[in-house]
């Protein structure tokens, strides 16, 4: 069943654009533009295709009960995770990313119980991120892997996956723009699935944020604060 189902999502008619090749030398400045932005407007809607409803829950519930939440992975993806980070951080919720270079087995062996770690690996099979799976679950700490679809190593050692967009090819490619694309979006809707359970309190915390540090002004009435 595994197998069928990701054979039907690669066949599947994904978009008219090529994710490798969106666009070619001989086309204009709007005929790119138009490509781009339809290529990135169809990750969109594969990505949510691909989501299903309880395994959202659980990595809900996963950062929310998190004491605090670590980010691994490399390149793109950690720079990718750094909205990500504010966001959460904004709220109260604290994200760290692990960015120094040959520290982060050391961090996953010093994370404690009650923190949980997000690992981003579009293949699945990155030597780094796995070495630091094995870490955490060997000390207890769960984590949630996002990663291409398929029977990758990641997916099935990691304590929860969610998948991303898998249309491209590791390097024979203009661009990572749809797993660029996937990944932010799927952040995106993490950090909005633990904003929501604790909606009005949030929301409020924003507000009374804002209005401390937040001096900025502007001409045009729909960014202005009342």
């Amino acid at each position: 069943r595994a197998y069928l189902a990701e054979h039907r999502y690669l066949v599947s008619n994904f978009t008219t654009v090529d994710a490798n090749f969106p666009f070619t030398s001989k086309d204009n400045i709007m005929t790119i533009a138009k490509k781009v932005s339809s290529l990135e407007k169809s990750t969109i809607d594969d990505l949510v295709s691909l989501l299903h409803h309880d395994q959202l829950a659980k990595s809900r519930q996963l950062l929310i009960e998190a004491s605090h939440i670590y980010v691994f992975g490399q390149n793109a993806n950690i720079l990718i995770a750094q909205d990500f980070a504010l966001k959460m951080r904004r709220i109260g919720k604290f994200v760290s990313l692990v960015t120094t270079t040959g520290e982060e087995l050391y961090e996953a062996y010093n994370l404690p119980q009650t923190a949980c770690a997000i690992l981003i690996s579009y293949s699945g099979e990155t030597n780094l991120v796995l070495s630091v799976n094995r870490i955490l679950k060997s000390r207890g700490v769960k984590t949630l892997a996002i990663t291409s679809i398929g029977n990758n190593t990641l997916s099935k050692e990691a304590s929860l996956f969610l998948p991303i967009t898998t249309r491209e090819k590791f390097y024979s490619k203009i661009a990572n723009f749809t797993t660029n694309i996937s990944m932010t979006v799927l952040l995106d809707i993490l950090y909005s699935l633990v904003f929501s359970k604790k909606y009005d309190d949030n929301m409020a915390h924003l507000k009374t944020t804002g209005e401390v540090v937040d001096n900025r002004k502007s001409s045009t009435g729909i960014m202005s604060e009342n």
